[in-house]
């Protein structure tokens, strides 16, 4: 099984649990044109069982949580939880209104320190989404039914992943399966916490929008911006 990982920033990454190699380059904006968006706005802020339906009302995801303190969340909780960083247009087509820049002001999903289970009862190839605050101690891991085809971590999204809340800091990630399938993603966090919002799934691989730039400079903001604290 080969994945194809992009972000938008262009660093070296290292690979999780797929044997092929991992290619990661930068790209303006955010999920791929033609597939199924999700913003979470519709569901309940706390921690229960809820589906989300696309903005097209034509796909749905079951959304779960593990405790002590994972769920539906909004806005910031010093020390837990911080909003994810829109910026670059990567909220643009998501249904949330003035979006384009800024700290993510609709609902979004946080693992605190146990984890969001996106179950989507179909097998899709692509997966992107807005991940907030990026540390070393996020995961996601891609799962085919109840058997595991992989997972990344902080790490391999930027290379010095340090809880940044700022534009240097919440990066929009695309998952490209090449030639396999995932039905469900978990996502954990050791630590406060995992952030993400702006899913976007296909059940076809999609290609890359073709923007591609230069933005590492963006990492050297990361270092000066303001942190989480550990």
């Amino acid at each position: 099984m080969k994945l194809l990982l992009t972000s938008s920033l262009a660093l070296s990454l290292t690979t999780g649990l797929f044997a092929a190699t991992i290619t990661p380059f930068a790209s303006i904006g955010g999920a791929a044109t033609g597939s199924e968006l999700f913003n979470f706005d519709t569901l309940l802020v706390g921690s229960g069982a809820q589906t989300a339906w696309s903005t097209g009302g034509t796909a749905s995801v079951a959304v779960s949580f593990s405790p002590p303190d994972s769920g539906v969340v909004n806005g910031a909780t010093k020390d837990v939880f911080a909003a994810p960083f829109l910026s670059g247009g990567n909220g643009i087509g998501f249904g949330s209104p003035d979006q384009s820049n800024g700290p993510d002001t609709t609902n979004y999903l946080s693992t605190g320190t146990g984890s969001v289970t996106l179950d989507f009862g179909m097998s899709l190839s692509y997966l992107g989404r807005l991940w907030g605050s990026v540390d070393d101690y996020n995961k996601i891991e891609f799962f085919d039914g109840v058997t595991s085809v992989g997972s990344f971590t902080g790490i391999d999204v930027l290379g010095l992943p340090n809880g940044n809340q700022g534009p240097g800091g919440s990066v929009y990630v695309n998952f490209n399966e090449l030639d396999g399938v995932f039905t469900k993603v978990v996502l954990t966090s050791s630590t406060n916490a995992f952030e993400i919002d702006n899913v976007a799934i296909n059940s076809a691989s999609v290609p890359d929008s073709g923007a591609t730039v230069g933005l590492v400079g963006l990492g050297l903001i990361a270092l000066a911006a303001v942190r989480r604290k550990r």
